[in-house]
């Protein structure tokens, strides 16, 4: 009997359950495939391990340079670029390139390039945006585009109007129509740089004693201010002076108003236009938010920030005139410390410093040292297991270490330096007749402007306030250590014994200052033996140019104190006449 033979249709529907079936498996083996491709072992893209090691190439980019290998240095920051192009190392990468295309290779079209590649959108960090914004003017500034520059300066001003890089924009603003010779915009720029430079570990902000204080505020509502309308801001220290601030709304149609103050050492004096502090003190902004985006009126917001000094410490000579480079074994070394911030009494304040004196060492010791450190070193790699190549850039030495390296202690004491008073003569604010025969620069106030005020103004009641006061604000201390000639030292006395060729250092640490850390600041000073001579006229004949130059320099000077006495008591118009005289007369000589 003959089997029976399978309809067609049967082998086709077979045949298309087949097909789909086959189709889904090669389709899924192929997406096994990419995925077994895709997950290969290696770094993951813009991962904290891959941001680690963009970091440690970045590292040996700067030993390069640093040790001097300018173009290895270069390719390594250029391979960060290229190996780790989503890691947000890239964009430190290419600040450094900028940065060095701009100030070291005066590169300009390539710094502006890497400056606007860390500015693309991709960038998460305003902060380094806003930076990379400001040095792409920096490089059309320096090729002399002016015109484009004030765009982008602009643009930082109004895209980041709470950075600090403001300030730096204001600044370019300024000396670039300073440059153009648009003396009265240069004016109006460089008057709005400000001076908050750091912030303490509180978060608050830090201002440096003796510069103008410039209040900011950023408020949706004042953007329908009109252009001479101010906002008042209030300045209160915990010494007890009160300021009110006018503030100025920088263009039409913008919600930010700027004011500014003048900050000093002093006692107290409320609302006669500056600011005294003293180095304890904290100060107080308030403004009042009239309607808050919660419907609420009248709120306050206060911003407190504290007050810094940066220190200075020197060697001088014994009229505390001028800086000293040596000292004289049998007599003593004077020392000048200047830190407004320890400014804290109405008395006279004292600090402390640390004056030592150091000996040269021998070649021999040198020598000595030099192999103990080597073999120390060969020692560590050895027990460390590290391999490091021969043609490995080395750490490069501070100053401090090679001074500590090349000189042995001596002796040392303690120096405690007192306030002094700073004696100051109004001889030199005279201006030259030849520029204003009518009037003499002794008489100058702002009440010469108005011919109706009496002589007795209240601006001539704050001058003799001024004059009864007898504290001191200085913030300068001095003090003097016997310094003596002698082969033995004395540990427990206060009299440095030293020898000539020796080298006085005096050591100070400024506590408080601008930056987030303390400073040692140092000033150094040769024993020599004998005497430092007299000062003796070597010109006695001063020719009549070399006279008219000093004059008109003088005179220049002079007008530009009064501009700033006027600008202090709000007379800005009076002021800008006195500053563009100034210009004038410098331009002149």
């Amino acid at each position: 009997m003959s089997r029976p033979r399978r309809r067609p249709w049967r082998r086709f529907c077979i045949a298309r359950l087949l097909l789909p079936g086959l189709g889904c498996a090669l389709a899924v083996q192929f997406a096994l495939g990419q995925t077994a491709k895709d997950t290969k072992p290696g770094l993951p893209r813009g991962s904290i391990i891959e941001d680690r090691a963009a970091r440690k190439l970045l590292e040996a980019g700067d030993l390069r340079v640093n040790a001097g290998e300018s173009d290895k240095g270069l390719e390594l920051w250029r391979s960060v670029i290229e190996r780790y192009p989503r890691s947000k190392i890239r964009f430190l990468a290419q600040m450094k390139l900028g940065e060095h295309h701009l100030t070291v290779l005066a590169d300009h079209a390539k710094a502006r390039a890497h400056f606007e590649a860390v500015f693309s959108d991709e960038n998460p960090d305003e902060d380094q945006r806003a930076l990379a914004l400001l040095k792409t003017g920096v490089c059309q500034y320096e090729a002399r585009q002016y015109g484009q520059c004030f765009k982008v300066f602009r643009r930082v001003i109004e895209d980041y109007p709470v950075s600090q890089h403001v300030n730096r924009a204001y600044y370019f603003i300024g000396l670039g129509h300073f440059k153009q010779g648009h003396y009265g915009r240069a004016i109006d720029a460089l008057e709005k740089v400000g001076t908050v430079t750091s912030t303490n570990r509180l978060g608050q902000a830090k201002l440096e004693i003796g510069k103008r204080l410039f209040i900011k505020v950023e408020d949706a509502d004042l953007a329908v201010l009109k252009k001479d309308e101010t906002v008042r801001a209030f300045c209160k220290t915990t010494g007890g002076d009160e300021e009110t601030v006018e503030c100025l709304p920088l263009g039409r149609n913008v919600r930010v108003v700027l004011g500014s103050t003048v900050t000093r050492l002093g006692r107290p004096r409320i609302n006669n236009g500056v600011l005294e502090v003293s180095g304890r003190d904290e100060i107080s902004v308030r403004y009042s938010d009239e309607h808050t985006a919660g419907g609420k009126l009248n709120q306050a917001r206060i911003r407190k920030l504290t007050v810094a000094g940066n220190a200075l410490a020197r060697i001088m000579d014994g009229a505390f005139v001028d800086r000293m480079d040596g000292v004289v074994v049998g007599k003593q070394v004077n020392v000048e410390i200047v830190d407004a911030d320890q400014d804290q009494t109405n008395d006279a304040d004292w600090v402390e410093a640390q004056v030592k004196l150091y000996r040269k060492k021998t070649t021999a010791e040198i020598e000595e040292e030099e192999n103990e450190r080597a073999a120390e070193e060969a020692l560590k790699k050895e027990t460390s297991g590290l391999v490091v190549a021969e043609d490995a850039p080395k750490k490069e030495l501070s100053d401090e270490e090679k001074f500590q390296m090349r000189h042995n202690l001596i002796d040392q004491a303690k120096l405690v330096v007192t306030e002094v008073p700073v004696e100051t003569t109004n001889s030199e604010l005279e201006p030259a007749p030849s520029v204003e025969p009518e009037t003499r620069g002794d008489e100058l106030s702002p009440g010469d402007l108005t011919g109706n005020e009496k002589p007795d103004s209240e601006f001539a009641t704050l001058v003799e306030e001024e004059a009864r006061d007898d504290s001191i604000h200085s913030g300068l201390f001095h003090g003097s250590l016997a310094v003596r000639l002698a082969q033995q030292v004395v540990t427990s006395d206060s009299i440095l014994q030293a020898l000539p060729g020796d080298v006085v250092r005096v050591e100070y640490i400024d506590q408080i200052n601008t930056t987030p850390a303390p400073r040692q600041l140092t000033a150094t000073a040769t024993c020599i033996e004998g005497s430092l001579g007299d000062v003796r006229v070597a010109k006695a004949q001063i020719s009549d140019e070399n006279l008219r130059l000093r004059t008109k320099v003088k005179t220049a000077r002079a007008l530009t104190m009064i501009g700033n006495h006027y600008k202090e008591f709000g007379l800005d118009k009076p002021a800008r006449v006195k500053f563009q005289e100034a210009l004038e007369v410098a331009e002149e000589a």
